[in-house]
């Protein structure tokens, strides 16, 4: 017997109805200073060597270490200019969802779908502005009983970000913007920030509802358009002049891989 075929009815149609879907473009400025840690293709490498040496055949060799590049790779830069920076837009979207905590906002798994960070130019990164220096700390990796060591990272005493917000229908325009303000407070951005460590760093207002803070941060911008480039070698005598860094780094040193020679490779 033939197969009857299938009539369409009016309960076959899928209609779809347009999300309540918004853009809205975010300026922040900083309260306190900002100081970031770019994990760069440097330290990539370095992991992805780490790794490729599980088998014990190769061997570190140590070198003296590069306090200035550390600093300069710390900055994630949106191209060669030297003074063109940015920060990871979803590093922005973690802080407004880990803030839900301090305001009556849904899940965090209902978050993560609600809302996200776009930068301007870079979906992933967001535009940084600011005039960056050298700054170091001691800190310990691995636990409070390793041996402290320096690390060289920029920080930005004035800083301004700018980027884009889009929402859907699942959370409200204030509540987005209460998130953000929270994550401000409360949370900050960047490396000793009060999220992970207490601190103060990397705490900011919204300027979007505030003249006089919109024309603070596009003072800000302004001046960073206008600044020389911060990897040149003049930035780099001023920098380890004024946190008075003119001894041997050797005593400092970071890991380079190297093969371990044949004829040595037995006894090692």
């Amino acid at each position: 017997m033939a197969a009857k075929k299938h009539k369409p009815s009016g309960q076959d149609k899928i209609v779809f109805e347009k999300s309540d879907r918004t853009d809205t473009e975010v300026t922040i400025i900083g309260t306190t200073p900002l100081i970031v840690h770019d994990f760069n293709e440097k330290s990539l490498k370095e992991i992805l060597e780490k790794q490729a040496n599980r088998s014990g055949k190769i061997r570190k060799k140590l070198q003296p270490r590069d306090p200035f590049g550390e600093y300069v790779r710390s900055v994630k830069q949106l191209d060669n200019s030297g003074k063109s920076f940015g920060f990871p837009a979803q590093a922005l979207k973690l802080g407004m969802i880990a803030s839900s905590k301090k305001a009556d906002a849904p899940p965090k798994t209902e978050l993560r779908t609600s809302f996200f960070v776009y930068g301007l130019h870079s979906p992933e990164v967001v535009n940084l502005y600011g005039i960056p220096r050298m700054r170091m700390d001691m800190v310990r990796i691995g636990g409070i009983n390793k041996v402290a060591q320096p690390r060289f990272r920029a920080c930005f005493d004035e800083w301004v970000m700018k980027f884009k917000i889009r929402k859907g229908s699942g959370v409200s325009h204030n509540d987005v913007f209460m998130l953000l303000y929270l994550a401000g407070l409360y949370n900050g951005l960047g490396e000793q920030r009060g999220q992970t460590t207490g601190n103060i760093f990397g705490q900011f207002e919204v300027c979007n509802t505030d003249k006089e803070l919109m024309k603070k941060a596009e003072k800000i911008i302004k001046l960073s358009e206008q600044q020389p480039p911060f990897n040149t070698e003049a930035m780099k005598q001023k920098w380890l002049n004024e946190l008075d860094i003119n001894f041997d780094f050797g005593d400092f040193e970071e890991g380079i891989i190297e093969e371990v020679p044949e004829e040595e490779e037995a006894t090692a």
